[in-house]
Formats: structure tokens, C-alpha cells, sequence
């Protein structure tokens, strides 16, 4: 299991294909790696916030994924599980 995961709740209106694309992109560049990907949800996650970190704010910069997220929810080992979806849409850290 990963030290950090995040789950990110898509409207059933958006593009999976392509929010799964923009996902696995931030993913490679950060080191963080997609875990699931099912229905309206992807899941991704990493084992050291050296990853996990600047894979949340690349995802906070995506305007094309903020504009379909319904939830995105943070867990860690530490914090344990919480929304950051305002903190996602304001660009600020969890």
C-alpha cells in the first residue's frame, strides 16, 4: 500500500480518457503512479511526499481536471483521510 494516495471524484459528465491522460502525465513527472482507474474515480498515489507533493500541485494548476472535480480526497499515514477539494480549486496545499 502507498504511503499517500488521492482519490479524485470526477462529474459523470467529463472525459475519463482524457482526465485519465492529463492524471498519468502528472504522475510521470512527478513519480507518483495511477493505483485505479474506475467509473467516474482515478486513483493515484506514492510512497514519499517528495512525489506525492509536487503531483498535487501540478494537479492544482490543471484547470481542465479542476473544472470536473466533484471530490478529490487525501489520504496519508499521518493526517489519515480528508477533502482537499477547496484547497485543490484555490491552489493551496492540503
Amino acid at each position: 500500500m502507498m504511503e499517500y494516495t488521492m482519490k479524485l471524484i470526477f462529474s459523470k459528465k467529463a472525459d475519463m480518457a482524457v482526465m485519465e491522460e492529463r492524471i498519468k502525465d502528472i504522475c510521470q513527472r512527478s513519480g507518483s503512479v495511477i493505483l485505479e482507474v474506475k467509473d467516474n474515480t482515478i486513483i493515484y498515489g506514492a510512497e514519499g511526499y517528495e512525489q506525492f507533493g509536487p503531483a498535487f500541485m501540478l494537479l492544482s494548476f490543471d484547470e481542465v481536471i479542476k473544472k470536473q472535480i466533484i471530490d478529490v480526497i487525501w489520504t496519508d499515514s499521518d493526517e489519515g483521510t480528508h477533502s482537499c477539494k477547496s484547497q485543490l480549486l484555490t491552489n493551496t496545499t492540503c
